[in-house]
């Protein structure tokens, strides 16, 4: 979770760079506008994923030392943190969407369409992980021969939404790099 907190903290600084000198259309300052609104999600979210990440290490130290209420306890708070995260990824997904319609330069829209996809793959990924407190809430003890093999399932799922939006990002970052005499800082 913790490069899935450090990559969305960085979309937002590098879009919020983007931003700054995004092109000529008639539009930019409105999609500047929606990117601003995206790096406030991120700053609302970032607390929150450290957070959850925590509880979600928490949980597993208190499974291996068998305190299940504890453990219960943890993963639904983290649970209930994910929620709000899956919420706010979401708006951020739908802002950074909206802007790239706009009538912007078309390296903004490529850069933007590239983050789009980023957060998609993030949204997957926190919803991923939802499932797998689901699932561990559902069997704390991990006793059913089928939990173990459900939370394996989840977590390649998981790595795969990671290296996707692993993918999306060095994409919108080779944007960035490419047009760093347009986007100064970047």
């Amino acid at each position: 979770m913790k490069r899935y907190t450090r990559s969305f903290l960085f979309l937002a600084l590098v879009i919020a760079l983007a931003s700054l000198a995004a092109g000529c259309g008639k539009q930019t300052e409105q999609a500047n506008q929606l990117v601003d609104d995206v790096n406030n999600i991120a700053a609302q979210v970032q607390p929150k994923l450290d957070q959850a990440d925590k509880l979600l290490v928490q949980a597993t130290d208190q499974l291996s030392q068998g305190k299940t209420e504890e453990e219960k306890s943890s993963l639904s708070q983290a649970q209930a943190l994910i929620d709000e995260i899956i919420a706010q990824i979401d708006t951020a997904k739908s802002k950074t969407d909206e802007a790239a319609v706009l009538d912007i330069s078309d390296t903004y829209r490529q850069y933007l369409q590239a983050k789009g996809r980023a957060l998609e793959q993030a949204l997957g990924l926190t919803q991923t992980t939802r499932e797998i407190t689901v699932v561990l809430l559902a069997d704390p003890t991990v006793e059913k021969p089928d939990t173990l093999s459900k939370v394996t399932e989840l977590e390649t799922k998981a790595a795969g939404q990671a290296a996707q939006r692993n993918v999306a990002e060095d994409e919108a970052n080779g944007i960035a790099q490419q047009n760093s005499d347009e986007w100064p800082n970047s």
